[in-house]
């Protein structure tokens, strides 16, 4: 129930002092080691994979020294990957959380760890939703504040991530290798405004506003024209055109963009970081594929809209379209079909060791097109505009665990 909420009543435990859910996950693969053999399975060949929350725990335990020797391979799919909270931030970003759920901090530290641990999880959750707690992920930074920027996850703390993904190089303790797919699809903020109408853009000056609306809040309420323009000349923005039929319209430019600064760019540093180390090799995958015409804009409203690869739709198209595929219609068209093949494909390619040409080295793209698999041979995912970003101020700006 508690499971990454850090707090002085749950630190004296000793158990965690916040990454209860992680510790979660290390029982779920010690019996899984237990007991594999049971079902026919080999203990030495355990994969763990995750999307959006659940691949920052599969990030999570490709680094806790703990979870070394539970599992040899793992496919976290659009996780957060600028990790940078320790417990005692994610303490102090969010100090109201014990009164706001109906226990006193006049009382005692006993009591008031007793009342937290007699929550029941509909109040948790309530009170979670409450907070703008990582609600800036899916736009420009600081959109909504410095607390809209981290969801505080898998925090830095002493029993069981004593250090975090980016420091992995410098430990001399690890001895088993990890084969990690770190991937992000290219339009993963396409999820705001899907799902929660945020955002919606129909045409080149409402983005051009957008743009520079988020800037000005980025930079302390001054406006920076020259930086405006510079973005809009590395995203080949459009002041004219149909916007209903062009390949690149303002919506997926301004997804594109804003998932650059949030997930692509440091998804590719996090990949050379961990690569510099022994024990781990990592693979790069991006995914453009886009859904066909019959996605509907959000799964409250109906509305038809053309999206890019939104945050998710990886998945989706996984599990073979479960979730968002609309009522209407009794067959997913054969476009979405091929990112299903392709991905479930590379996929199993990888669990079972027949990993071909790809390398820890390539980068991978699944395409919007056939031939729909494309290596990039010592290349990452918009590196171009990854050092604009990065050498305009941006580097800093991931999503935050």
């Amino acid at each position: 129930l508690l499971g990454f909420l850090s707090a002085p009543e749950l630190w004296q435990d000793g158990e965690s002092y916040g990454n209860f859910g992680l510790g979660d996950a290390l029982v779920a693969l010690q019996w899984v080691q237990e007991n594999i053999g049971n079902f026919g399975g080999d203990r030495n060949r355990v994969t763990v994979m995750g999307e959006s929350s659940g691949g920052t725990i599969v990030v999570g335990l490709a680094t806790a020294p703990k979870a070394q020797g539970l599992f040899n391979k793992a496919i976290a799919l659009s996780p957060p990957v600028f990790w940078n909270s320790t417990y005692e931030d994610a303490h102090v970003r969010r100090p109201e959380f014990l009164s706001q759920v109906g226990c006193s901090s006049n009382a005692s530290m006993q009591d008031r760890r007793s009342c937290l641990k007699s929550l029941d999880v509909g109040t948790v959750i309530e009170e979670q939703l409450r907070e703008n707690r990582g609600w800036g992920y899916f736009d420009f930074p600081l959109s909504e504040g410095i607390l809209g920027e981290s969801m505080d996850y898998n925090v830095k703390e002493p029993t069981i991530l004593p250090y975090l993904p980016q420091d992995i190089p410098n430990q001399t303790d690890r001895t088993d290798t990890v084969q990690l797919i770190l991937s992000n699809t290219a339009q993963e903020n396409a999820y705001w405004e899907m799902i929660y109408g945020y955002n919606v853009l129909n045409n080149w000056t409402a983005a051009s506003s957008l743009l520079d609306q988020r800037l000005q809040n980025f930079l302390g309420g001054e406006k920076n024209t020259t930086l405006s323009n510079m973005i809009e000349d590395q995203y080949a923005w459009k002041t004219s055109g149909n916007d209903t039929i062009d390949a690149w319209w303002p919506q997926k430019a301004w997804d594109t963009l804003t998932t650059d600064i949030r997930a692509t760019c440091p998804a590719n540093t996090l990949t050379d970081t961990l690569n510099s180390s022994p024990q781990m090799q990592v693979f790069r995958l991006y995914i453009e594929h886009r859904p066909s015409d019959i996605m509907s804009n959000s799964m409250n409203q109906g509305e038809h809209r053309r999206w890019g690869s939104w945050h998710g739709w990886d998945t989706e198209a996984l599990f073979n379209f479960k979730y968002f595929r609309d009522s209407q219609y009794n067959e997913t068209a054969e476009h979405d079909v091929a990112l299903k093949t392709q991905l479930r494909t590379l996929l199993k390619n990888f669990v079972c060791g027949h990993m071909r040409e790809w390398a820890p080295q390539k980068s991978i793209y699944i395409r919007n097109n056939a031939p729909w698999v494309q290596f990039l041979n010592e290349s990452q995912p918009q590196q171009d505009l990854c050092r604009f970003w990065y050498n305009n101020g941006f580097k800093n700006w991931g999503w935050q665990n």
